[in-house]
Protein backbone atom coordinates (compact mmCIF):
# COMPACT_ATOMS: atom_id res chain seq x y z
CA UNK A 1 0.00 0.00 0.00
CA UNK A 2 1.44 3.37 -0.99
CA UNK A 3 0.88 6.70 0.77
CA UNK A 4 -2.27 7.35 -1.31
CA UNK A 5 -3.82 4.01 -0.32
CA UNK A 6 -3.15 2.40 -3.70
CA UNK A 7 -1.77 -1.06 -4.44
CA UNK A 8 1.72 -1.39 -5.92
CA UNK A 9 3.52 -4.53 -7.00
CA UNK A 10 6.86 -5.07 -5.19
CA UNK A 11 8.34 -6.30 -8.50
CA UNK A 12 7.66 -6.21 -12.21
CA UNK A 13 4.74 -8.27 -13.49
CA UNK A 14 6.08 -10.98 -15.80
CA UNK A 15 4.13 -12.26 -18.78
CA UNK A 16 1.65 -14.99 -17.92
CA UNK A 17 1.47 -14.08 -14.23
CA UNK A 18 -1.97 -14.56 -12.70
CA UNK A 19 -2.96 -12.56 -9.63
CA UNK A 20 -6.08 -11.72 -7.64
CA UNK A 21 -7.11 -8.32 -6.28
CA UNK A 22 -9.84 -7.90 -3.66
CA UNK A 23 -11.32 -4.40 -3.78
CA UNK A 24 -12.66 -2.52 -0.79
CA UNK A 25 -15.50 -0.62 -2.41
CA UNK A 26 -16.79 2.36 -0.40
CA UNK A 27 -20.53 2.54 0.19
CA UNK A 28 -21.89 5.50 -1.77
CA UNK A 29 -24.71 6.94 0.32
CA UNK A 30 -25.97 10.01 -1.53
CA UNK A 31 -27.69 11.55 1.49
CA UNK A 32 -24.55 11.28 3.62
CA UNK A 33 -22.30 12.74 0.92
CA UNK A 34 -24.68 15.66 0.45
CA UNK A 35 -24.18 16.53 4.13
CA UNK A 36 -20.39 16.04 4.14
CA UNK A 37 -19.65 19.79 4.17
CA UNK A 38 -16.40 21.62 3.36
CA UNK A 39 -14.21 20.88 6.37
CA UNK A 40 -11.27 19.51 4.37
CA UNK A 41 -8.00 18.37 5.99
CA UNK A 42 -4.98 20.56 5.31
CA UNK A 43 -3.29 17.91 3.15
CA UNK A 44 -6.37 17.78 0.90
CA UNK A 45 -6.48 21.56 0.53
CA UNK A 46 -2.75 21.68 -0.19
CA UNK A 47 -2.68 19.17 -3.03
CA UNK A 48 -6.16 18.82 -4.51
CA UNK A 49 -7.29 22.43 -4.85
CA UNK A 50 -4.15 23.46 -6.71
CA UNK A 51 -4.88 25.32 -9.94
CA UNK A 52 -2.87 27.75 -12.06
CA UNK A 53 -4.00 31.36 -11.44
CA UNK A 54 -3.59 32.06 -15.16
CA UNK A 55 -6.52 29.82 -16.11
CA UNK A 56 -8.53 29.54 -12.89
CA UNK A 57 -10.85 32.48 -13.57
CA UNK A 58 -11.65 31.35 -17.13
CA UNK A 59 -12.43 27.81 -16.01
CA UNK A 60 -14.52 29.06 -13.07
CA UNK A 61 -16.62 31.29 -15.33
CA UNK A 62 -17.45 28.38 -17.62
CA UNK A 63 -18.22 26.08 -14.66
CA UNK A 64 -20.55 28.67 -13.12
CA UNK A 65 -22.27 29.19 -16.48
CA UNK A 66 -23.05 25.47 -16.67
CA UNK A 67 -24.25 25.32 -13.05
CA UNK A 68 -26.51 28.35 -13.59
CA UNK A 69 -28.52 26.31 -16.10
CA UNK A 70 -29.66 23.89 -13.40
CA UNK A 71 -33.42 23.91 -12.81
CA UNK A 72 -32.92 23.46 -9.07
CA UNK A 73 -30.64 24.87 -6.40
CA UNK A 74 -27.45 22.88 -5.92
CA UNK A 75 -26.95 23.01 -2.16
CA UNK A 76 -24.02 20.62 -1.71
CA UNK A 77 -20.71 19.75 -3.34
CA UNK A 78 -22.12 16.34 -4.21
CA UNK A 79 -24.98 17.96 -6.14
CA UNK A 80 -22.54 20.29 -7.92
CA UNK A 81 -20.20 17.42 -8.86
CA UNK A 82 -23.08 15.31 -10.15
CA UNK A 83 -24.69 18.11 -12.17
CA UNK A 84 -21.40 19.38 -13.58
CA UNK A 85 -20.45 15.92 -14.86
CA UNK A 86 -23.83 15.65 -16.60
CA UNK A 87 -23.51 19.17 -18.03
CA UNK A 88 -20.11 18.36 -19.57
CA UNK A 89 -21.60 15.24 -21.17
CA UNK A 90 -24.42 17.25 -22.72
CA UNK A 91 -22.49 20.33 -23.85
CA UNK A 92 -19.20 18.89 -25.11
CA UNK A 93 -18.55 16.09 -27.58
CA UNK A 94 -16.00 13.32 -27.95
CA UNK A 95 -13.89 14.36 -30.96
CA UNK A 96 -11.43 12.23 -32.88
CA UNK A 97 -9.62 14.90 -34.88
CA UNK A 98 -8.72 18.09 -33.05
CA UNK A 99 -5.77 20.35 -33.95
CA UNK A 100 -2.59 20.08 -31.86
CA UNK A 101 -2.20 22.63 -29.09
CA UNK A 102 -0.24 25.70 -30.03
CA UNK A 103 2.83 26.67 -28.06
CA UNK A 104 1.71 28.05 -24.68
CA UNK A 105 -1.95 27.07 -25.26
CA UNK A 106 -3.75 25.47 -22.32
CA UNK A 107 -5.54 22.15 -22.90
CA UNK A 108 -8.53 22.95 -20.71
CA UNK A 109 -9.04 26.38 -22.22
CA UNK A 110 -8.90 24.95 -25.76
CA UNK A 111 -11.37 22.20 -24.78
CA UNK A 112 -13.91 24.64 -23.33
CA UNK A 113 -13.66 27.65 -25.61
CA UNK A 114 -12.27 26.52 -28.98
CA UNK A 115 -12.83 22.81 -29.67
CA UNK A 116 -16.06 22.31 -27.70
CA UNK A 117 -14.79 18.90 -26.65
CA UNK A 118 -11.81 16.64 -27.16
CA UNK A 119 -10.30 13.22 -26.60
CA UNK A 120 -11.76 10.91 -23.88
CA UNK A 121 -9.07 11.53 -21.25
CA UNK A 122 -9.43 15.29 -21.69
CA UNK A 123 -12.99 15.16 -20.33
CA UNK A 124 -11.73 13.99 -16.94
CA UNK A 125 -8.93 16.58 -16.99
CA UNK A 126 -11.33 19.45 -17.68
CA UNK A 127 -13.87 18.18 -15.14
CA UNK A 128 -11.19 17.90 -12.44
CA UNK A 129 -9.98 21.47 -12.97
CA UNK A 130 -13.55 22.79 -13.10
CA UNK A 131 -14.24 21.31 -9.68
CA UNK A 132 -11.03 22.75 -8.28
CA UNK A 133 -11.97 26.19 -9.61
CA UNK A 134 -15.12 25.90 -7.47
CA UNK A 135 -13.00 24.94 -4.40
CA UNK A 136 -14.08 21.29 -4.53
CA UNK A 137 -11.08 18.93 -4.07
CA UNK A 138 -10.67 16.64 -7.07
CA UNK A 139 -7.97 14.48 -8.65
CA UNK A 140 -7.44 12.74 -11.97
CA UNK A 141 -7.28 8.94 -11.72
CA UNK A 142 -7.14 6.08 -14.19
CA UNK A 143 -9.11 2.87 -14.05
CA UNK A 144 -10.83 0.26 -16.16
CA UNK A 145 -14.21 -0.01 -17.83
CA UNK A 146 -16.14 -3.20 -16.99
CA UNK A 147 -15.00 -4.93 -20.19
CA UNK A 148 -17.00 -7.68 -21.87
CA UNK A 149 -19.30 -9.95 -19.91
CA UNK A 150 -18.75 -13.70 -20.31
CA UNK A 151 -22.17 -15.33 -19.77
CA UNK A 152 -20.65 -18.79 -19.35
CA UNK A 153 -18.51 -17.82 -16.36
CA UNK A 154 -20.47 -14.88 -14.94
CA UNK A 155 -17.31 -12.71 -14.97
CA UNK A 156 -16.22 -9.65 -16.95
CA UNK A 157 -13.12 -9.90 -19.13
CA UNK A 158 -11.08 -6.69 -18.83
CA UNK A 159 -8.18 -5.80 -21.15
CA UNK A 160 -5.53 -3.07 -21.06
CA UNK A 161 -7.48 -1.30 -23.79
CA UNK A 162 -10.36 -0.85 -21.33
CA UNK A 163 -8.28 1.64 -19.31
CA UNK A 164 -9.39 5.28 -19.26
CA UNK A 165 -9.28 8.39 -17.08
CA UNK A 166 -11.91 9.62 -14.64
CA UNK A 167 -12.22 12.05 -11.73
CA UNK A 168 -12.40 11.40 -8.00
CA UNK A 169 -13.98 13.97 -5.66
CA UNK A 170 -13.15 14.17 -1.96
CA UNK A 171 -15.85 14.30 0.73
CA UNK A 172 -14.83 14.91 4.37
CA UNK A 173 -15.11 11.82 6.62
CA UNK A 174 -16.04 9.63 3.62
CA UNK A 175 -13.06 9.84 1.27
CA UNK A 176 -12.79 9.72 -2.50
CA UNK A 177 -15.67 8.90 -4.86
CA UNK A 178 -15.39 8.91 -8.62
CA UNK A 179 -17.50 10.66 -11.25
CA UNK A 180 -17.21 10.04 -14.98
CA UNK A 181 -18.00 12.97 -17.33
CA UNK A 182 -17.28 11.05 -20.56
CA UNK A 183 -20.29 10.86 -22.93
CA UNK A 184 -21.65 7.33 -23.16
CA UNK A 185 -20.41 6.36 -19.68
CA UNK A 186 -22.39 6.17 -16.45
CA UNK A 187 -21.68 9.18 -14.21
CA UNK A 188 -21.32 7.05 -11.09
CA UNK A 189 -20.49 3.34 -10.89
CA UNK A 190 -23.06 0.68 -10.03
CA UNK A 191 -23.09 0.21 -6.27
CA UNK A 192 -22.33 -3.12 -4.67
CA UNK A 193 -25.59 -2.50 -2.80
CA UNK A 194 -27.55 -2.50 -6.06
CA UNK A 195 -29.62 -5.63 -6.52
CA UNK A 196 -29.04 -7.72 -9.65
CA UNK A 197 -31.27 -10.74 -9.07
CA UNK A 198 -31.38 -12.02 -12.64
CA UNK A 199 -27.76 -11.38 -13.70
CA UNK A 200 -27.14 -12.92 -17.09
CA UNK A 201 -30.87 -13.31 -17.77
CA UNK A 202 -31.22 -9.54 -17.57
CA UNK A 203 -28.40 -9.07 -20.09
CA UNK A 204 -30.04 -11.61 -22.41
CA UNK A 205 -33.35 -9.74 -22.15
CA UNK A 206 -31.67 -6.42 -23.05
CA UNK A 207 -30.29 -8.04 -26.21
CA UNK A 208 -33.70 -9.47 -27.19
CA UNK A 209 -35.46 -6.18 -26.35
CA UNK A 210 -33.29 -4.30 -28.85
CA UNK A 211 -35.19 -6.07 -31.66
CA UNK A 212 -38.70 -5.49 -30.25
CA UNK A 213 -41.03 -2.44 -30.46
CA UNK A 214 -40.71 -0.03 -27.47
CA UNK A 215 -44.34 -0.37 -26.21
CA UNK A 216 -43.98 -4.15 -25.94
CA UNK A 217 -40.58 -3.98 -24.20
CA UNK A 218 -41.90 -1.37 -21.74
CA UNK A 219 -44.80 -3.67 -20.82
CA UNK A 220 -42.54 -6.69 -20.34
CA UNK A 221 -40.00 -4.62 -18.36
CA UNK A 222 -42.75 -3.52 -15.94
CA UNK A 223 -43.79 -7.12 -15.34
CA UNK A 224 -40.12 -8.09 -14.99
CA UNK A 225 -39.62 -5.40 -12.32
CA UNK A 226 -42.66 -6.58 -10.33
CA UNK A 227 -41.40 -10.17 -10.37
CA UNK A 228 -37.95 -8.96 -9.28
CA UNK A 229 -39.39 -7.10 -6.28
CA UNK A 230 -41.34 -10.17 -5.22
CA UNK A 231 -38.32 -12.44 -5.44
CA UNK A 232 -36.14 -9.99 -3.51
CA UNK A 233 -38.65 -10.08 -0.69
CA UNK A 234 -38.07 -13.81 -0.32
CA UNK A 235 -34.36 -14.06 -1.13
CA UNK A 236 -33.10 -10.83 0.45
CA UNK A 237 -30.59 -12.36 2.87
CA UNK A 238 -29.12 -15.64 4.04
CA UNK A 239 -28.17 -18.75 2.13
CA UNK A 240 -31.23 -18.52 -0.12
CA UNK A 241 -30.01 -15.18 -1.43
CA UNK A 242 -26.52 -16.56 -2.13
CA UNK A 243 -28.01 -19.59 -3.88
CA UNK A 244 -30.19 -17.32 -6.04
CA UNK A 245 -27.19 -15.16 -7.01
CA UNK A 246 -25.28 -18.26 -8.07
CA UNK A 247 -28.15 -19.69 -10.11
CA UNK A 248 -28.85 -16.42 -11.95
CA UNK A 249 -25.27 -15.15 -12.24
CA UNK A 250 -24.13 -17.13 -15.29
CA UNK A 251 -25.34 -19.61 -17.89
CA UNK A 252 -23.64 -22.39 -15.93
CA UNK A 253 -25.61 -21.36 -12.87
CA UNK A 254 -28.82 -21.26 -14.91
CA UNK A 255 -28.16 -24.76 -16.30
CA UNK A 256 -27.38 -26.15 -12.84
CA UNK A 257 -30.53 -24.47 -11.51
CA UNK A 258 -32.64 -26.09 -14.22
CA UNK A 259 -30.99 -29.45 -13.55
CA UNK A 260 -31.69 -29.07 -9.83
CA UNK A 261 -35.32 -28.20 -10.55
CA UNK A 262 -35.65 -31.33 -12.73
CA UNK A 263 -34.17 -33.50 -9.97
CA UNK A 264 -36.53 -32.00 -7.39
CA UNK A 265 -39.46 -32.49 -9.76
CA UNK A 266 -38.46 -36.14 -10.31
CA UNK A 267 -38.35 -36.86 -6.58
CA UNK A 268 -41.57 -34.91 -6.12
Amino acid sequence: MDSEGGLRSPAGLIEGLTYTVISRVPYRNQEQLQLAGNNYPDVIRKYYLDLSPEIKDKIKVKAEDLIAKSNRELTSNYDVALYLAQAIKQNYSWQQNIPPLKEGEDLTEAFLYKNQGGYPDQFATVYTLMLRSLNIPARLVVGFAPGKFNPFTGYYLVHNTDAYAMTEVYFPDYGWFYFDPLPGHEIIPPSFQDQNPFGVLGLLWKWVASFLPPPFTAFISTIFAKITQGILGVFQTGWLGKLWQFVTGSFIGVLLGILGAIVLAFFG
